[in-house]
């Protein structure tokens, strides 16, 4: 076995909310130079919904092995942007409140927020605060458009 071969990683800075904490935190993740659905690197979506449930994650200079589903939410702290879609109030099963918008306009078929929460990916992407933010549907107990 070549010992040598190494996937190039991009180590992208992000704030992690875990189960249980009173807060967002900083971390990294290491999103792959090259993501298998289009050209160009990994992003945040596709990492966190590629599969694993087991991922790397930098916290305080030290990598550790975390379970996505006991995550409740990674935010984007580098990048800001808006919404378009709806913007929803979501209450969490740790009794946080966020107030989101959709990161897209959603087609008239499918077109409510129960569609949106029902897609197949374990984190959805929102913005909050102009901020992207990827939040773990199974942390979601409702949600009420505003």
């Amino acid at each position: 076995m070549n010992r040598d071969f190494k996937v190039p990683k991009i180590p992208t800075k992000l704030q992690i909310l875990r189960d249980g904490a009173s807060g967002f935190q900083e971390c990294r993740l290491f999103l792959s130079s090259a993501s298998p659905s289009h050209n160009g690197p990994e992003t945040v979506s596709e990492f966190l919904n590629s599969g694993p449930e087991f991922v790397p994650v930098e916290l305080e200079g030290k990598v550790n092995i975390l379970n996505l589903n006991h995550i409740v939410a990674f935010r984007e702290i580098s990048e800001h942007r808006g919404g378009v879609g709806k913007h929803i109030l979501l209450t969490l099963r740790t009794t946080k409140l966020f107030t989101v918008q959709l990161t897209e306009i959603l087609p008239e078929s499918r077109g409510r927020v129960q569609d949106y929460l029902n897609r197949t990916d374990m984190f959805l992407e929102f913005v909050s605060e102009d901020t992207p933010l990827f939040l773990n549907k199974n942390m979601i107990v409702s949600a009420t458009d505003q």
